[in-house]
């Protein structure tokens, strides 16, 4: 009874509902009524990494071994530009620059204490993705 009073006294002062409504500010805070599961599914790519062939089926060297299967185990500056020093897991280390291709991407950039790799991969409808994958120098500490 109070509610249909409160209608008929608001609509008497001649203001439109729609600013008597109620507007939810949320103030930086995200919607509780969202489903975090929904957010995070959207926020991940949607990409298909294919299984990769045995290393005896592969090329010898770096250009054999995926980003998945080297470690960063350090960084050299050689003739102005930077180097980094991978260890594969074929037991080898190697020596590579910028641009250096890899089974399944390429060194893209190399500082003082991290190593920028682009990953090729295959999206759901068959086309050709890249991720950027940051591998930080491996320490004693780590």
């Amino acid at each position: 009874m109070l509610s249909i009073f409160l209608v008929v006294f608001v609509c008497s002062l001649g203001l439109p509902l729609e600013l008597l409504a109620q507007v939810y500010n949320p103030r930086g805070k995200r919607d509780p009524f969202i489903n975090l599961q929904e957010i995070f599914r959207q926020e991940q790519p949607q990409v298909f990494i294919p299984e990769l062939p045995p290393l005896s089926e592969r090329p010898l060297g770096l250009v054999g071994l995926a980003i998945s299967e080297v470690t960063v185990t350090g960084v050299a500056i050689g003739e102005g530009r930077r180097v980094v020093i991978l260890k594969g897991v074929d037991g080898f280390t190697y020596l590579a620059r910028e641009e250096n291709k890899l089974f399944d991407g390429y060194v893209f950039e190399i500082s003082e204490e991290e190593v920028v790799f682009v990953q090729e991969v295959l999206d759901p409808r068959g086309g050709r993705e890249t991720l950027r994958v940051v591998k930080r120098l491996f320490t004693e500490e780590d």
